[in-house]
């Protein structure tokens, strides 16, 4: 009785030992992780919208580059704001993204779906190559996006892409003005000043 007793707590043991070691792994293994995008669209031929989601980069990591794959599995026309992007250790990077319907696509329910892959590029001695450390590969992430006639609801609110950034004219003209301003000085600083005739008085 006393060693069926022994070979129980030895087997509790193992096990709490196994779940803890597991824990663990999972834990090193889930470098990052990403949120399902939202909202779930509805949209008419012809019309576009705006989604979101997450990807949070975990404490334990460095600065990695997350790069997203469409598969292709639907006619949906979709472009991702940022991609690839770079996510700072501990930091949940909020990512934004544009789904359009194309004018002729049949009424019905679709879906997209997408990759998430993050590496940790460095310059590394792998047969004198470059090498990544890959940190984990999410996939079948899905836009759901159902196609009506004519829309019963709005869409949740999310903030339309950046325009990019032009450059400043009023600047590049101010300095040109400037620089034409000073070469117009200095050009007549350097003519020489006429020197004022002296009449000399005849004599009497």
């Amino acid at each position: 009785m006393k060693m069926e007793n022994k070979m129980k707590k030895k087997i509790l043991l193992i096990l709490v030992f196994l779940i803890i070691l597991g824990v663990n792994i999972n834990i090193t293994n889930a470098a990052y992780g990403i949120t399902y995008p939202k909202p779930s669209l509805e949209l008419s031929p012809g019309d576009e919208g705006r989604f979101q989601f997450t990807i949070q980069n975990s404490p334990a990591e460095k600065e990695v580059s997350c790069t997203l794959t469409l598969d292709g599995a639907s006619p949906l026309l979709i472009e991702f704001d940022s991609n690839p992007v770079n996510i700072q250790a501990d930091i949940q990077k909020m990512m934004f993204g544009t789904v359009k319907v194309p004018e002729d696509l049949p009424i019905g329910e679709y879906k997209e779906t997408f990759c998430v892959e993050c590496v940790d590029s460095f310059q590394g001695e792998v047969s004198g190559q470059q090498g990544a450390s890959i940190h984990g590969r999410y996939c079948k992430v899905p836009i759901n996006v159902k196609v009506v006639d004519e829309r019963t609801r709005d869409n949740l609110y999310v903030p339309e892409k950046p325009l990019p950034a032009t450059p400043n004219y009023s600047i590049v003209i101010v300095i040109i003005l400037l620089a034409a301003v000073i070469g117009v000085l200095l050009k007549y600083s350097k003519k020489p000043m006429k020197q004022p005739m002296i009449k000399k008085k005849g004599r009497r």
